[in-house]
C-alpha cells in the first residue's frame, strides 16, 4: 500500500498581517487565505513637455516633480536611456533640408 503525504500546512493571511505589509511596489491581496502580491502600474518614469514657442523643455518625473529647464541644458536619458544626452538647443534650431 503506498502512502501520501500529508499536504504542507498553509499559511492563512489575516487583515492585519495584510496592512502590516511593506510598501514596495505592490498590491497585497488575500485570495483563499492566500497571499497574492502584484507589481503596481508605476506609470510614466520619465516624460518632456516640449514648449516650442519659450524654447524650453518641463522635466517631468511626476505631478510634483517637476523642473523647466531652457535652451542652453540637455536632455539627459537618465537611468532609462543611459548615455543619452542632447542639446536643448537643437530642438529648436531651423533644419536646411536641402
Amino acid at each position: 500500500m503506498i502512502q501520501k503525504a500529508a499536504p504542507a500546512a498553509r499559511k492563512v493571511w489575516t487583515e492585519p498581517e495584510l496592512q502590516a505589509l511593506p510598501d514596495v511596489g505592490y498590491i497585497y491581496e488575500v485570495v483563499d487565505g492566500g497571499l497574492v502580491m502584484s507589481p503596481k502600474a508605476s506609470g510614466t518614469q520619465l516624460a518632456w513637455v516640449i514648449d516650442a514657442e519659450g524654447e524650453r523643455v518641463e522635466v517631468c518625473h511626476s505631478p510634483t516633480d517637476r523642473k523647466l529647464t531652457a535652451s542652453g541644458g540637455f536632455l539627459d536619458g537618465e537611468s532609462l536611456l543611459p548615455g543619452f544626452h542632447y542639446p536643448i538647443s537643437d530642438l529648436f534650431r531651423e533644419w536646411d533640408w536641402e
